[in-house]
This record gives structure tokens, C-alpha cells and sequence, in this order.
């Protein structure tokens, strides 16, 4: 993979720890959250890359399946600990 982040929509990567960073071309954030499907997203998808938008300035990209996977077992990992922390 290049050191322009080719797979990922164009976007910068740094590696960090071994884990692939991605960085917003905006803002210079590396925080993302999921972004909602679209159909037109279809060939992304099957290039192996979901959509997601930066936290800081919501500019939406495409990220590696991978590092997309990631975000979603992160927010059902919060979702969980915020339905226990409710029930106690």
C-alpha cells in the first residue's frame, strides 16, 4: 500500500503501535465514526471500504474494512457499557 493511503480514498495513514491511523485531509484529526450507508456506496464496499466521517470537521471518506470493523465494535462496546451503567 502506498504512504498516501490509496486503499482508504485517497486519505493519509500513519502507522502507530502497529494499528493504521487515518488522518482527515480537513483537519488533520484522526477521529471517525461510522457514516451511514448509501446505496452509491455499493462499489466502495466492494472494494473493501465503508464510509466514514471525521468527528471534527464531518467530512466524510472511505476507510479500509478493517479499520471500519473497528469502529463499529467500538460503538457497540459504548452502547453495552452504556446499557448496564442505566440498568445499575
Amino acid at each position: 500500500m502506498s504512504a498516501t493511503g490509496a486503499q482508504d480514498g485517497g486519505m493519509p495513514r500513519h502507522r502507530c503501535n502497529g494499528s493504521i491511523l487515518l488522518i482527515c485531509y480537513d483537519c488533520s484529526a484522526s477521529s471517525f465514526r461510522l457514516s451511514r450507508f448509501r446505496w452509491s456506496d455499493l462499489e466502495r464496499l466492494a472494494l473493501l471500504q465503508y464510509p466514514v466521517r471525521c468527528r471534527s470537521c464531518h467530512r466524510r471518506t472511505f476507510a479500509g474494512l478493517p479499520l471500519a470493523l473497528a469502529l463499529y465494535q467500538a460503538r457497540r462496546a459504548k452502547r453495552m457499557h452504556r446499557t448496564h451503567s442505566v440498568d445499575s
